[in-house]
């Protein structure tokens, strides 16, 4: 295992990741999980990746569709069935938990979040609605969900005290503007109406954010109700 300032030095964010370490390494974690018949998908910015945003992500987001273990025995588990995950520990003091990383062939490394279903309103999905895009061994979140949690995270980011979490919102933004657009040319099937395993509070959260996101982007709205939101009446200037 490369020593904590190895990595800290070789991370990510210090040598930008390619589309393909993002695909590699979500690939790579979900087949470990596989082995153990652990159901898994992607979320967040890495699936929004599959779906076809150009930005790259800085890491991956996994979601466990199981509750038999925790975060922390499955990072355990994933790194004693693959020699190229690894777990380092966090700069925290008295933190408790440790981070997991997949070894690159370019040398580097990808931060890989392995989370289960509750934990930051994170719906689980039933195994039947687990998408395969164009990138082959890569589970995905239904792209509907996917959209509702980067509008959770827009929101987290536009309200947060720390100036650097601000900074983000904008990125946000122009993600969820890609990811409706790539919800509108290959992926219309999905649809609310599509997406009724998804808990009743999550999609009503989902909804309320959707008009604040009008309010910034008032020319996304026909996507929102072609999708099946319910808007309110009033006109969103453009």
């Amino acid at each position: 295992m490369p020593p904590a300032n190895k990595i800290r030095k070789r991370h990510p964010h210090s040598r930008p990741l390619a589309v393909q370490d993002i695909r590699k390494a979500a690939r790579a974690t979900a087949a470990v999980l596989l082995v153990h018949g652990i159901a898994c998908c992607l979320f967040g910015s890495a699936a929004c990746s599959m779906y076809g945003m150009r930005r790259v992500p800085n890491d991956i987001d996994m979601i466990i569709l199981s509750n038999q273990h925790t975060q922390e025995e499955l990072k355990v588990l994933i790194v004693e069935t693959d020699r190229k995950f690894f777990l380092v520990k966090p700069r925290t003091p008295g933190a408790t938990y440790k981070i997991l990383y997949y070894t690159l062939h370019t040398g580097g490394f990808c931060k890989v979040d392995v989370l289960v279903p509750g934990i930051l309103a994170i719906p689980s999905v039933p195994v039947s609605n687990i998408v395969y895009t164009r990138v082959p061994g890569v589970p995905v979140m239904p792209i509907v969900a996917v959209l509702l949690l980067k509008l959770q995270g827009w929101t987290d980011h536009r309200d947060s005290e720390r100036e650097d979490f601000q900074e983000k919102q904008w990125v946000d933004i122009e993600d969820i503007r890609e990811m409706l657009n790539a919800w509108a040319n290959g992926y219309r099937k999905e649809t609310l109406f599509t997406g009724a395993w998804m808990p009743e509070e999550f999609v009503h959260a989902g909804q309320g954010r959707i008009e604040e996101f009008l309010e910034e982007c008032p020319d996304t709205e026909g996507h929102w109700r072609a999708m099946g939101f319910t808007l309110s009446e009033g006109t969103y200037a453009v």
